[in-house]
């Protein structure tokens, strides 16, 4: 899929880049990552034209990562701004995407309408809202050391062992023009503006949420 492509292309430079950095600083090299599913198993890489990611939770990965999503929200009103949604929600439904294909501009609304029609009415509604989500971090930019642009993975597998994540499975981060210090072996929640919509890079659709980060902690 190109969202894997993409991934591992971003894996090699940003692994170059942070080691060059940790060699020059005379620190100590990177963890290697680890990690559980976030609210379920990773989608069924068996058929990559459909992102599914619904289905059973492993019962270990959810004592680890999520409370049911209606009582972390709830809980979030009282304490923030933002709204916690996890990935047991993000990536709790199926979406058909057909072939694995470009898109040319001409089709790119209806390809867009076909996509977002799958994405359930509770999950538009966050649609530009403040949200929080937890999740693992996966850098695409780094500056100076410090990354400008990231993805929030529902897992590691697609670092660690190849599989590739669904289209609801992962979300595009822009930081702050400063950056945030890398944090690639820690689960962390992520706050932000959320946007959904079906997102193509050159002529292939790679997912559907983007966040304009406001703040990264570490996760409960």
């Amino acid at each position: 899929m190109n969202c894997m492509r993409r991934i591992s292309s971003a894996i090699s430079g940003i692994a170059l880049c942070l080691s060059a950095q940790i060699l020059s600083a005379g620190q100590p090299s990177l963890p290697v990552p680890r990690g559980e599913p976030i609210g379920g198993p990773p989608a069924n890489v068996a058929a990559p034209p459909t992102n599914s990611s619904a289905g059973g939770s492993d019962q270990k990965a959810s004592s680890i990562t999520n409370a049911p999503t209606a009582q972390r929200e709830a809980a979030s009103s009282k304490d923030s701004k933002f709204v916690v949604a996890g990935f047991d929600k993000l990536a709790g439904f199926n979406i058909e995407t057909g072939p694995d294909s470009p898109v040319s501009e001409e089709n790119r609304p209806a390809a867009s309408e076909k996509i977002m029609k799958q994405v359930p009415a509770t999950v538009k509604a966050l649609d530009e809202k403040p949200v929080a989500v937890r999740g693992f971090m996966l850098p695409m930019r780094v500056d100076h050391g410090l990354v400008t642009e990231f993805l929030l993975l529902r897992n590691q597998m697609g670092c660690c062992y190849g599989a590739p994540p669904g289209l609801s499975e992962w979300i595009d981060v822009h930081t702050s023009s400063k950056g945030v210090k890398p944090q690639m072996d820690d689960l962390i929640t992520v706050s932000g503006t959320l946007h959904i919509d079906a997102i193509f890079e050159n002529s292939y659709l790679t997912g559907i949420y983007k966040m304009d980060c406001e703040q990264i902690t570490a996760a409960n």
